[in-house]
């Protein structure tokens, strides 16, 4: 009996001991607060932002016209059209010529004029654009998007804008005293096709 006693007696000392400590650390909570660790919420996945086409190096047509191109040779959309030869440039250039019914737009800008021009043995080595000076801004956007931002070229009645590529150089002007813009699509197409030529050699 008095080893029974004896056992009751330790068992409730453990209870007792192990009830205190519980309203101990209750205790401590209530008066200090929980601490809870939370994780910073991740940012939102951005959208992948739209990427611009890779600049162009080259530009070997106009209109899917190349450059070199034989006056009698070219079609369009398996056509021949019909070149009307212009005095618009004097003697200095008399090989130009503009399409009849030519589509005179280059994506929003409307163009006044499109104009070919030919060497003296009838190859296209020039293409002439002229437009309202009020749609600068976009004519240049267009060629920019595609070619990348041009050297500018400071003038007295103005400025040009200039691409230089291996077949191609543009010239986009800006000339205070007209309400016209011009771009020039100028290309020596021998020295070009000479390039060609001389990237794919396979001697070495």
């Amino acid at each position: 009996m008095k080893h029974l006693l004896i056992l009751v007696a330790f068992f409730a000392t453990i209870t007792l001991k192990a009830q205190t400590a519980k309203k101990a650390s209750n205790g401590g909570n209530s008066s200090k607060g929980s601490t809870v660790t939370s994780e910073k919420p991740k940012p939102a996945a951005s959208p992948k932002a739209k990427q611009k086409p890779a600049v162009r190096q080259s530009l070997s047509e106009f209109r899917k016209i190349h450059w070199g191109s034989r006056l009698d040779s070219i079609l369009i959309d398996g056509a021949k059209p019909t070149f009307v030869k212009t005095s618009e440039f004097g003697k200095s250039e008399n090989n130009a010529y503009y399409i009849e019914n030519d589509d005179l737009t280059i994506g929003t800008v409307p163009l006044q004029k499109i104009l070919y021009v030919f060497t003296a043995d009838s190859a296209l080595s020039r293409v002439v654009l002229t437009g309202d000076k009020k749609k600068f801004g976009e004519m240049k956007y267009i060629i920019a998007y595609k070619f990348g931002e041009p050297t500018i070229v400071d003038k007295a009645d103005g400025y040009d804008c200039v691409w230089e590529m291996d077949d191609c150089k543009i010239r986009l002007s800006f000339e205070n005293d007209l309400n016209i813009f011009t771009v020039n699509f100028f290309s020596d197409y021998e020295i070009s096709n000479s390039k060609r030529e001389n990237r794919s050699v396979d001697d070495f």
